[in-house]
Parts: C-alpha cells; structure tokens; sequence
C-alpha cells in the first residue's frame, strides 16, 4: 500500500471518529454514518476503517447489534480520550486540521 492510500485511510479513521463524537451520546446509524463519508470514500473503505477502529483492541467505537440491518454505531470513552486529547495519538488515526 502506497503511503498516499495509508494516510487517506487514516484520516478516514479521523473523520469517522469526530462524526460520532458530535453524536454523543446517541449513536449513528451506520447507513446514515456511510452516507455522510460517500462521495469521498466508497462503501468497502468506509467498512475497512470501522473494523479497524472496532477491533484490533483499540475499541474506539462499538455496535449495537441488536438491529442486525442497520447497527448503531457508538464512540467509546477511548475514542473519546483521543479526540479530546487526554490520551496518547494513536499513530494509525489522523485527524484534519480544522479549515482544511
């Protein structure tokens, strides 16, 4: 993977992350999540950048699966500690600068 492609996924990671910050405490529907990412990103990345923050022990966001057609996703407190800047960067997680 180029490095042009690693930084667009990390910045997806960014973008996903302040979405759901400014849904707290409610949650996303995950359609309405992708649809405010596509355009910019297609379906598959948007997926990809999900798990990876799901997963992998970094569980900065989680679902609720109980609608299995269309899950509400939500930011942890981990992934509320990295926005607000009282944890440490995460090196796979970019954010824009504001403006940008």
């Amino acid at each position: 993977m180029n490095k042009l492609k690693i930084l667009e996924a990390k910045i997806l990671r960014g973008e996903i992350l302040k979405i759901l910050y400014n849904e707290r405490p409610r949650g996303l529907k995950e359609s309405i999540l992708k649809r405010s990412l596509v355009g910019d990103y297609t379906n598959i990345e948007i997926e990809k950048e999900l798990a990876y923050l799901g997963d992998r022990g970094k569980t900065y966001i989680y679902r609720d699966s109980t609608d299995e057609t269309d899950m509400i996703i939500e930011i942890s407190r981990f992934g509320v500690d990295l926005i607000e800047g009282t944890r440490a960067p995460d090196p796979g997680i970019a954010f824009r600068e504001e403006g940008a």
